[in-house]
């Protein structure tokens, strides 16, 4: 019986050491996920976009998605955020690093409580959020968010309610003269 027990408290201890082991290596790992979303007033759908990047910039993971219309542009924005931390965190790929090409996205996450048209949006993202202790969320220009934008364009005029991950662009989106162009 003693014997029993010892080996399952080693069996236990080798597991948690593995998986203390690989949080804490991801966790010294900078990833940077690339968010964005599109939205025309005019059309009955919408795109979110992102893309996680290693830290050799290599594309670990993308995904695009269709929609219903949002409320507004903003909410797309949220969107493609909140989407981002929910699949990555399912999938446990603890990216530390988010870049957004929304300045109003910066100024909502930092002051949510100035933002009461969200609140159930931003209340849900703060739950997300939980799980990223060091994570941040940074402002670029769109020159610097191509991808991203790309993605979350191709979603919104595919005028469908989709969801798309993978390591690479789906094969029905045409790369060429895009900021894909030089991987495919």
């Amino acid at each position: 019986m003693q014997c029993l027990a010892h080996c399952q408290l080693r069996r236990g201890f080798k597991r948690n050491r593995l998986r203390n082991f690989t949080r804490n290596h991801l966790a010294t790992q900078t990833f940077t996920c690339r968010v964005d979303g599109s939205w025309k007033h005019d059309d009955a759908t919408n795109g979110v976009g992102w893309i996680l990047h290693l830290q050799d910039g290599s594309i670990d993971l993308l995904g695009l998605q269709g929609g219903h219309k949002e409320i507004s542009p903003l909410h797309a924005e949220l969107k493609s955020l909140t989407w981002a931390l929910k699949y990555l965190s399912h999938h446990r790929r603890y990216c530390n690093h988010y870049v957004t090409d929304s300045q109003d996205l910066i100024k909502m996450t930092k002051t949510p409580e100035d933002w009461p048209v969200f609140a159930s949006e931003l209340s849900e993202l703060k739950t997300l959020w939980e799980i990223y202790h060091d994570a941040k969320v940074v402002y670029e220009a769109r020159s610097s968010n191509t991808q991203a934008d790309f993605l979350a364009r191709q979603a919104q005029t595919r005028k469908r309610i989709f969801s798309y991950v993978s390591t690479s662009v789906p094969y029905w989106m045409d790369t060429t003269n895009s900021p894909f162009s030089n991987l495919y």
